[in-house]
């Protein structure tokens, strides 16, 4: 009862500016969503597809009418995650040309401009996500709202089947009320305008062999969203300056990326600079050890990086950071039995200190249908290690989860891939075509006890100070509902129960809803 007493307050709290704002991009996404629908119906090329909810078709190994012409088993093969079977995380992967050539494109897909030899595809994409803050980063009495909107439209020239020049611009906003205090507000999540991507892409493929390289500004996702993603909690995606090479075959992938991070700044419009005191650098790979089919399949994906960062913030300190991660995944399917294990050890330097850490996760589900509702059910195991990060000497175990998506424990961020332990029971549920629940709860440790518990930027202030492993259980569940092809909804809660270590650092239990409105074409 009382946490639905305090969300009603918050949410009163949004205001009458940002609920009017709310229900201007719903009309906006309702009305878009009308238009494209009658252009497609117009020009009969709508395309039969699946609910785009439906994750688990992709995941037997469908492939989406837009994935990217590739020999490897495409849901393997380095490129972001499908969003819908239409829609990827990273929206200049999507391929619209076999559907333009099929006469099923929809409008602004693949337009010919001279034959068929060059086509462009125009994309947008806006977001709008609300937070209910109740003691809002453990903290008693700290509750608040946040209204979020990011808006991304895109520009993806083909010329020819071997080259493509891809440009993308962001906008993002972000408005608070309630607690003065509640965090700092980052150049992510409130931008008037940024270049997000401008990159050139060349691929060729000779007999089953796909060679290509990309130059330029680019989100890169070719790595466990442990340790690297786009980061889909923050308003906008990060991106990186460089390059990267690919070589694909039927069974197995080869990859090198090196870039700098794009650093979004407050200001004027692209307002974005190139940090040259951080890059990545990595090798990856892939190798399809069994491929039978949809129902049978088995990667092994090793991974190397090194990550430099002259200014890490890492335990208590922030200095200059080089490290080398390196590991490997083993994940596929066996008929209704889904598994994903990885393990990587992290060796280097923090400020003159050798680092000696590591991290390893372990999921595992089996797919059953009760009472006729395809569901999926499982567990997952989640280790990182942590200890003597606030010593002054020695070395540090503290792993560093690198540019990782905060959110991968749920947009509340409460915790991050450091001196941490997690046994979180798992399900998930389609109740209609449109329409899925994902639920966990996670028993959560720390593995150290002489270190801190840790948020995805901070430590949870004293709690190296304390006694104990039990840092608490959370209880996560995620709504999806698909209203149309192009409009998705989704709600998150998570309520956080503190363990023997937060509550002897004095934080409390706390709660986030988070409903979201996204429109995609």
């Amino acid at each position: 009862m009382n946490m639905i007493v305090q969300l009603d307050l918050t949410i009163k709290n949004i205001g009458r500016g940002n609920m009017r704002r709310f229900y201007l991009h719903l009309c906006a996404c309702v009305a878009l969503t009308a238009l494209t629908h009658s252009g497609a119906a117009l020009a009969q090329t709508e395309v039969a597809q699946p609910s785009p909810i439906q994750a688990d078709v992709l995941e037997r190994g469908a492939v989406s009418p837009t994935a990217p012409n590739d020999p490897y088993p495409i849901e393997a093969a380095g490129w972001s995650k499908p969003r819908s079977f239409q829609f990827f995380d990273s929206r200049w992967e999507e391929d619209w040309s076999k559907l333009q050539k099929e006469g099923k494109a929809p409008p602004l897909k693949a337009m010919p401009l001279l034959g068929d030899e060059v086509t462009l595809t125009l994309s947008a994409e806006d977001r709008l996500r609300a937070h209910f803050y109740g003691n809002g980063q453990l903290t008693d009495k700290n509750n608040y709202t946040e209204l979020q909107n990011r808006t991304i439209v895109g520009a993806d020239l083909h010329i020819t089947d071997h080259f493509r020049l891809y440009t993308e611009l962001g906008h993002a906003d972000l408005s608070e009320n309630g607690h003065p205090d509640v965090q700092s507000v980052s150049a992510k999540q409130d931008n008037s305008l940024s270049l997000q991507q401008m990159f050139g892409e060349f691929r060729e493929e000779y007999k089953g062999v796909l060679v290509g390289a990309m130059i330029g500004r680019q989100e890169y996702t070719d790595a466990p969203e442990q340790l690297i993603s786009a980061g889909n909690g923050p308003n906008l995606h990060q991106t990186w300056n460089g390059y990267r090479f690919y070589i694909h075959t039927d069974r197995f992938r080869l990859g090198y990326f090196t870039a700098y991070p794009t650093d979004q700044n407050f200001g004027k419009a692209f307002n974005q600079t190139i940090s040259h005191e951080e890059y990545i650098r990595s090798v990856t790979g892939s190798a399809a050890l069994v491929s039978m089919g949809n129902r049978y399949n088995i990667f092994l994906d090793p991974l190397y990086i090194e990550s430099f960062n002259k200014n890490l913030a890492a335990g208590p300190t922030t200095g200059e950071d080089h490290r080398f991660t390196y590991g490997s995944r083993l994940w596929g399917r066996i008929d209704r039995l889904t598994f994903d294990w990885m393990a990587y050890k992290q060796t280097g330097f923090h400020i003159g200190r050798e680092v000696d850490a590591w991290m390893a996760s372990l999921t595992q589900n089996v797919k059953v249908s009760p009472l006729g509702f395809p569901s999926t059910f499982g567990f997952r195991l989640d280790g990182a290690s942590g200890g003597d990060a606030f010593n002054k000497t020695g070395t540090t175990h503290l792993f560093d989860p690198i540019y990782t998506d905060k959110g991968i424990f749920g947009e509340a961020e409460l915790f991050s891939y450091q001196n941490i332990f997690i046994i979180a029971p798992t399900a998930s549920v389609r109740l209609t075509p449109k329409f899925r629940i994902n639920a966990e709860y996670d028993f959560i440790w720390r593995m150290a006890a002489n270190d801190a518990f840790y948020t995805p930027t901070k430590a949870y202030t004293g709690t190296q100070n304390v006694a104990g492993k039990y840092a608490g259980g959370m209880v996560r569940i995620n709504n999806y509902y698909d209203l149309t092809s192009n409009i998705f909804l989704r709600l998150e809660l998570d309520q956080m129960s503190v363990g023997t270590v937060l509550r002897r650092a004095h934080f409390s239990d706390a709660y986030v809803v988070m409903p979201d409105l996204t429109f995609r074409y």
